[in-house]
């Protein structure tokens, strides 16, 4: 797909991740679904891979990151997904995505347990077009009518390009995340703390309403960190369940295996159950952030 700006270089002292691979050719850029007055856009923002123990692990909790840290085998190329809901209140994202700034190794110096996880067991790609302020342009959207951004987690797949949003949108950011979470990254917008504690909505035990006709909300999906948040868009005939990485794949979420990355997993586990259940009982199309096939 024509990346002007390659993988991000580990520093010198980690091992890089393996070359050679590229993303795939067949994954849309975009995908639109509309819904009377509200427009749900799922745009990609870029490429990460990861090892495969990172995104299932089916063993032992205690092996779960040794079998990330000495595993060879990486998953392809996977894309980072932002869900925008344009509704008629405004713009709200779902994360923000990858930006120029993922492939600088200065960029995750803030520690150095960050700083390797980064350096070795991540690999990103991302092309400028693909920065969500330009993905929003492209659309016809004004980033500046960006009113909401629900950071799912802090990880820099989903909030790097925050920085990038013109204006002042308020951003979600869950409760038990803050001040932070493994793997966090540094916040440079001050956020909006939400514990998630309102009524329930369809399957989700608790939900808080984002637009004053309650049709998107932010529902709890802790597991992945303590504080992980989705969002659901409620239309007459669909539910759009915005849901990060409570799970990698609609596999992994049938069967009930966890990511090896999960912070706490008797937690993950109840999150995977409610996404079942809301699929089960309401007509719903599941987004998750890295899985190509959610978003068609």
């Amino acid at each position: 797909m024509g990346m002007s700006i390659g993988s991000r270089v580990a520093g010198a002292c980690f091992s890089r991740p393996p070359a050679g691979l590229v993303p795939p050719g067949d994954v849309p850029e975009v995908v639109t679904r509309r819904f009377g007055e509200i427009s749900v856009h799922v745009v990609n923002t870029g490429w990460v891979r990861v090892k495969r123990a990172h995104a299932s692990f089916a063993g032992p909790l205690a092996l779960r990151m040794p079998a990330i840290v000495f595993g060879r085998a990486w998953t392809p190329f996977m894309p980072v997904y932002v869900t925008v809901v344009e509704h008629p209140e405004g713009l709200f994202l779902v994360d923000a995505g990858l930006s120029e700034e993922t492939l600088e190794p200065s960029h995750f110096a803030c520690d150095p347990v960050t700083s390797f996880v980064y350096a070795t067991l991540l690999d990103f790609r991302f092309a400028p077009a693909q920065r969500i302020d330009r993905r929003l342009a492209a659309l016809g959207l004004d980033p500046s009518r960006t009113r909401g951004v629900v950071l799912t987690h802090r990880h820099a797949d989903h909030a790097d390009a925050l920085v990038h949003l013109p204006g002042s949108p308020t951003v979600y950011v869950g409760a038990a995340d803050w001040p932070s979470h493994a793997g966090a990254l540094p916040m440079t917008r001050e956020p909006t703390l939400v514990a998630v504690e309102g009524e329930p909505l369809g399957a989700f035990p608790h939900a808080r309403p984002l637009t004053e006709d309650g049709r998107v909300a932010i529902v709890p999906l802790p597991g992945h960190s303590p504080g992980h948040l989705g969002v659901l868009v409620r239309t007459p005939s669909l539910d759009v369940v915005a849901a990060g990485d409570a799970t990698f794949s609609l596999e992994d979420l049938a069967t009930g295996t966890l990511a090896g990355i999960v912070e706490q997993p008797a937690a993950a586990s109840r999150t995977l159950g409610i996404l079942r259940e809301q699929l089960r009982a309401h007509p719903t199309s599941l987004v998750v952030s890295h899985d190509p096939r959610l978003a068609q």
